[in-house]
């Protein structure tokens, strides 16, 4: 939820108030000094109704919590829940049939306006549902649509763990160029420029990720023994298929 907040409050053009409701108001102070900001330690000092209301809790809160939001909640309402593991019906369940639920599952680097917004919805979105939601992910990066939840927990394996699979791999870099012999600060200095500026050079670029692992592979040298090692018998595409199964199984698990 902070990633998220943070994202929206970073975009100068994102021009609507937050109304933050949370009982602990040192964990968000930082967003407070904001003037687009309202804050309220619990909803008992809120009424009426809104047009979105987006859940950023734990899990085990929610029985607890969501019941004091349903008044909250009319025909045109949309109901965004960030929390990982918990299915729609859950959420039906404790908020009842009135409004539209919709499970997002956003990443870290929102916070920044270049994240992935997973979204699916227990109904179909009228347009102007599609419109708002649009509005309120969009300043946090691209938006896909899924049609079903279980898409959301497979996608998300990728999208929502993926940053700490960049962060470990930045982490694996530099521990290797240590052991060759560079310092630790200069290792993990060097490992965080290399992803971070191969990332954007990708990102700028027309052409494949994997024409431009070939453009940068000379036949015979540095890179190619490097890869023969990462490569061998698809050791690190085995790898990482094993990892986002058991991030998939454990999704499952959670619910």
């Amino acid at each position: 939820g902070s990633a998220m907040l943070r994202g929206w409050l970073t975009t100068s053009d994102f021009q609507e108030g937050v109304w933050l409701v949370s009982p602990h108001r040192d964990t968000v102070e930082p967003f407070l000094h904001d003037a687009r900001v309202r804050y309220f330690s619990e909803p008992t000092q809120i009424s009426g109704t809104f047009d979105v209301i987006i859940c950023a809790l734990k899990p085990t809160l929610m029985a607890s919590v969501l019941p004091a939001y349903e008044a909250f909640i009319n025909a045109s309402t949309i109901f965004m829940s960030v929390a990982a593991g918990k299915p729609l019906q859950a959420y039906i369940s404790l908020l009842g049939h009135e409004g539209s639920i919709v499970r997002v599952m956003p990443n870290l680097p929102s916070a920044i306006g270049q994240g992935i917004s997973l979204v699916v919805s227990e109904r179909p979105l009228t347009p102007s549902q599609s419109v708002q939601v649009l509005m309120c992910l969009t300043p946090l990066g691209d938006v896909a649509f899924l049609e079903n939840e279980d898409m959301l927990d497979r996608a998300a394996t990728l999208t929502g763990c993926g940053p700490a699979y960049v962060f470990r791999l930045v982490e694996a870099l530099a521990h290797g160029a240590y052991t060759l012999g560079l310092s630790k600060d200069q290792s993990l200095s060097f490992a965080k420029k290399l992803v971070v500026g191969s990332a954007q050079y990708m990102a700028d670029s027309d052409v494949t990720p994997t024409q431009l692992r070939v453009n940068v592979t000379s036949p015979g040298g540095m890179t190619q023994a490097a890869l023969k090692i990462l490569e061998e018998d698809g050791a690190l595409d085995e790898l990482f298929s094993k990892a986002l199964k058991a991030a998939y199984d454990r999704s499952q698990e959670m619910k």
